[in-house]
């Protein structure tokens, strides 16, 4: 375990305070909990002889990922590893921020690894420019590194603050690891991961990020990969969980943002439900999950499809709201639960 109790004395930069002691272009920032499958291939991947730290935040593992992370730690200085009781990813990169000393902040999940090529291209090429926010190309590869689909952000240069705000809130503009954010604008507004929720609280991180940006860059550089894990979503929440979940965000984006992005906070509202039909569809058998569905959420995603507006949607959301107008919920509802049936046997034969 790391620590660091040196007390750190801030100047102010052009308009932003920077740590006297800053010497990184970047500072990744890697949020980690029973990671031993998978943080190798991501350390490795960052490897790359430029002024960059590696900040690792172990969020209280239990296997090995200590140790695998100590060999990094020890054979590079780039790398510094922390341990802390498990708390959580909005914990854990707060953890990674208050010792981040680069004049950039990344995210990258444990679970996941970057391009080294294209992330120094991204340091040489854009960090100059100024930008308060970066944003970078990813592709979406399976567990065997097969590349299953590529997500071009560089579509969206040219947009006003509020059209990327209402993109992102539509999740038409991914708001997780896939982009730099200044450090300065950070420390400034005292800009953190509230910690109290477990769900979207990149996306309310991320909204406050760009809110307070003058500067938004979109590149063309394909940086970072992501791994796809099958039923990812199905693991991590049981239907009825993730409804209340969301319905604590929803009701938090309303009182935040429902006067500034409206269309933005419909649109987050009808893809979550959804995403929670999918789950429901998933995790039950059909004709008791289709019961639930009627008692929990029908009506509100039939009231809510009022507000959509489907421009800002991706096509299978636009594809999802027709299906659902034409009142053929129960037969998306069984789709759903066979394709899910389809995966659970697919994992099991693995």
């Amino acid at each position: 375990m790391i620590k660091n109790n040196q007390k750190k004395v801030d100047i102010v930069i052009g308009g932003y305070k920077k740590g006297m002691n800053s010497t990184f272009d970047l500072s990744i920032i890697i949020p980690m909990y029973n990671a031993n499958n998978t943080i190798a291939k991501c350390l490795d991947s960052i490897c790359i002889n430029k002024p960059i730290e590696v900040i690792l935040i172990d969020d209280g593992s239990s296997d090995s990922t200590c140790e695998i992370c100590t060999k990094f730690t020890s054979g590079n200085s780039k790398f510094k590893y922390f341990y802390q009781e498990n708390s959580g990813p909005g914990a854990a990169r707060n953890n990674g921020i208050s010792h981040a000393q680069g004049k950039y902040i990344m995210f990258l999940d444990s679970d996941d690894y970057l391009k080294s090529s294209e992330l120094e291209k991204l340091i040489d090429t854009s960090l100059n420019l100024n930008a308060d926010i970066i944003y970078y190309n990813f592709e979406q590869v399976d567990q065997d590194g097969n590349s299953l689909r590529r997500f071009l952000l560089d579509k969206f240069n040219g947009l006003d603050k509020k059209d990327i705000i209402t993109n992102t809130l539509s999740w038409n503009l991914p708001w997780g690891q896939f982009k730099l954010i200044k450090r300065g604008i950070l420390q400034d507004y005292d800009i953190k991961f509230d910690e109290t929720i477990v769900d979207s609280e990149e996306l309310i991180f991320t909204i406050s990020c760009i809110e307070k940006a003058n500067k938004i860059l979109f590149t063309d550089l394909m940086v970072y990969k992501y791994v796809k894990t099958v039923n990812s979503l199905s693991t991590g929440h049981e239907g009825l969980e993730l409804y209340e979940i969301r319905e604590k965000v929803i009701t938090s984006l309303r009182e935040k943002y429902g006067d500034k992005y409206p269309i933005g906070v419909s649109n987050y509202s009808f893809a979550s439900y959804i995403q929670i039909i999918k789950l429901l569809a998933e995790q039950y058998k059909i004709i008791p999950g289709y019961k639930l569905y009627r008692k929990t959420i029908k009506n509100k995603i039939k009231n809510q499809m009022r507000e959509v507006n489907l421009s800002y949607y991706e096509k299978r959301y636009q594809f999802l709201y027709k299906i659902i107008k034409l009142g053929l919920d129960m037969p998306l509802f069984l789709a759903f639960g066979i394709r899910g049936e389809y995966h659970s046997k697919s994992i099991k034969r693995s």
